[in-house]
């Protein structure tokens, strides 16, 4: 007769083997999850440190073609270094800080696609070569108080580098002039005055204007309305 002793005892080992067989499989499977785990955290950290690399080669003011690196002679202005060819990235940075100078570097990066650093780089270049002249606030004219614009040509008597250089000297005094420029036709310059109204306009032309060292002729011309008015340049 079959001892029933060792009956019992087969199916009991058998269990045993079996429970210890999955044991042993569910740790080869939390392995290989872990180790895949792991690999997907270091692909993600190689892929953050492509994009950090690719950013900082992309802030550095090394330009592609040969063509970049010549420089525009247009003036070492102000003891500033000479004016570069400007390429896509100082472009998008000059059209986003024309709308808006007070963006911070940190927004700024995150318009143009740079990191910080790089766009700070950026910036700072552009500053010392003289691309960036300055920083300035826009104000209404209403709100200060000169809302008419007077376009005014003046002519002088001589045209010499002294009677020039006199004329200059003075009109920059006078600060209801916006500008002022040297012209090529019939008037000698062209004078941009903001003012309160035509009683104010007359105060300037009597006791400014009229003063200027050469004069021979003035004309004024009022402006009834602009139609428009840029601040930046479209790059």
């Amino acid at each position: 007769m079959p001892d029933p002793d060792r009956a019992s005892t087969v199916p009991t080992l058998y269990l045993i083997i079996r429970s210890r067989s999955m044991q042993n499989h569910a740790a080869e499977v939390h392995q290989i999850e872990d180790s895949f785990a792991r690999l997907v955290d270091t692909v993600l950290i190689l892929i953050k440190v492509g994009f950090s690399c690719y950013n900082l080669c992309q802030g550095w003011t090394q330009p592609s073609s040969p063509a970049a690196t010549t420089p525009d002679r247009r003036g070492d202005v102000d003891g500033k270094e000479p004016v570069t060819t400007l390429d896509d990235i100082d472009r998008a940075i000059l059209n986003q800080l024309q709308d808006n100078g007070r963006r911070t570097n940190a927004e700024l990066a995150m318009l143009i696609g740079l990191s910080p650093s790089a766009t700070l780089r950026r910036v700072r270049t552009l500053e010392e070569s003289g691309v960036i002249e300055r920083y300035v606030t826009l104000i209404s004219r209403e709100a200060a108080g000169r809302p008419t614009t007077v376009f005014v040509e003046i002519s002088l008597a001589g045209q010499s580098e002294a009677d020039l250089d006199a004329f200059e000297a003075a009109i920059v005094e006078c600060p209801e002039v916006m500008s002022c420029h040297l012209m090529a036709g019939n008037a000698d310059y062209l004078v941009q005055v903001a003012c309160a109204d035509v009683g104010d306009y007359e105060r300037i032309h009597r006791n400014h204007l009229s003063q200027l060292p050469g004069v021979s002729r003035i004309r004024s011309s009022f402006a009834l309305r602009a139609i428009c008015g840029r601040t930046g340049f479209e790059l």
